[in-house]
């Protein structure tokens, strides 16, 4: 007896090409033997499914003719524009007709081989190397880390141009003329650490394209053209250690800028327009190593540690009081004022604040006559931490462009007292 099969190989074809799939008898025939042929996925959640677009006709005919052993099926591959992964699969399956023997192997397998080819032409030449842009497998792609893309003349990108860069941690932008980012830029890529998009032209925060980066170690913004900051953004971004954002035209700051970094060791807003820091802006950012707000029209920014009192509950409100260090900002670093006290006595001489807490620990003070007034104030003022500017390391603490001013003596007990309500402090 006669059987047909089709040899059980996989074929690789570029696009722009055409795809043959041999079909083939054991013997020659006396009649035709005709066979229906269909296109369907491979079944392998590994690879892509081709579809239509790429492969035009989805089913046919072929004959072998009588005394022939073989004959081809051509299958157009089209040469599309679109960003797609770079090896897309489909199964060329065959069915006996009348006159046509019963088969061994029915199937075969093409793989259109897309590599980086349709993707923004500096990506591309970045991804494929000195090869043929086809040549660059998923594999490659996948375990690709670093991506320098830095000075390419990008003026815009695709949205899948980083498609397959699953194990991307940095990512190298800066210095283009980039003004804005698709939406899906980094899907891909939920691993991407280091970011830089120093150096182009963006007006505004690329928010859409930012929004899911919880691996994001290092993001620079600087030597844009940034006017305003979204409260909050950065909050997508959990693990942030560097936030350089200087260079811009940044007016004002949102309080809640840099909220819920709490691993924040690099902040750079220098060379900007800023005139005024808000209330809570470094509440809650308590691992600060470098601040730079230098170059600004507020600079350099007072930070003003001022007194406040609360009444110790369970005490006599008459004469005893607990006092705070408060930095309305928060404190960008932990501050420590010496008090002193006139007619009344400290629990403690020294007064501190903790790095992102906009209170500080409480001291009690006592009076000392009964009925007599006693006023609290610095004996000096606190100090920034000692610089080390010289080097943009992280290990390295550097805090420019602000300064401590202290607030006015604190007056307790007595009738020279403030009459403003006192809020009561509960011991614990």
């Amino acid at each position: 007896d006669s059987a047909f099969f089709v040899a059980g190989w996989t074929a690789l074809v570029p696009e722009g090409s055409v795809a043959e799939v041999t079909v083939s008898l054991t013997r020659p025939q006396d009649r035709d033997a005709s066979f229906a042929w269909a296109i369907g996925a491979d079944g392998d959640p590994a690879t892509a499914d081709a579809n239509a677009n790429d492969h035009g006709a989805v089913s046919g005919t072929v004959t072998i003719p009588a005394g022939a052993t073989s004959a081809t099926i051509s299958i157009d591959i089209a040469d599309d524009s679109d960003i797609e992964p770079t090896t897309e699969a489909f199964v060329v399956t065959l069915t006996p007709l009348d006159g046509a023997p019963a088969g061994a192997r029915a199937s075969a397998t093409v793989l259109i081989q897309e590599g980086v080819c349709d993707r923004t032409a500096q990506v591309a030449d970045a991804l494929r190397g000195s090869r043929h842009c086809a040549a660059v497998t998923a594999a490659e792609l996948a375990n690709r880390k670093l991506l320098n893309l830095a000075d390419a003349g990008l003026a815009e990108l695709n949205a899948l141009d980083f498609l397959g860069l699953a194990g991307l941690t940095t990512l190298r932008l800066d210095n283009n003329g980039l003004a804005t980012l698709p939406a899906e830029l980094f899907s891909s890529s939920p691993d991407l650490r280091v970011l830089r998009l120093r150096g182009n032209r963006f007006d505004a925060v690329p928010e859409a394209a930012l929004r899911r980066m919880p691996a994001l170690l290092d993001l620079d913004l600087s030597d844009n053209l940034l006017r305003a900051l979204p409260a909050g953004l950065f909050r997508r971004a959990p693990a942030l250690r560097s936030l350089r954002l200087d260079g811009n035209l940044i007016e004002t700051l949102p309080s809640a800028l840099v909220a819920g970094l709490r691993h924040l060791r690099i902040l750079t807003l220098h060379d900007n327009e800023i005139d005024a820091l808000p209330p809570g802006l470094f509440a809650g950012v308590g691992k600060l190593r470098q601040l730079w707000l230098q170059d600004n029209p507020g600079a350099p920014f007072a930070l003003n540690v001022e007194l406040s009192e609360s009444r110790i509950e369970g005490e006599e409100t008459a004469g005893a009081a607990a006092i705070r260090l408060n930095i309305a900002q928060g404190a960008p670093f932990a501050v420590s004022a010496r008090l002193r006290a006139m007619g009344g006595a400290l629990s403690l001489g020294v007064a501190t604040i903790a790095a992102g807490e906009t209170a500080g620990t409480p001291i009690e003070a006592r009076q000392v006559e009964s009925g007599g007034a006693a006023t609290v104030s610095f004996e000096s003022a606190p100090t920034l931490p000692n610089a080390e500017c010289g080097n943009a390391l992280e290990a390295y603490r550097c805090f420019r462009g602000i300064a401590l001013r202290t607030g006015e003596p604190l007056t307790l007990f007595g009738e020279a007292a403030g009459a403003a309500p006192v809020p009561t402090l509960r011991r614990r």
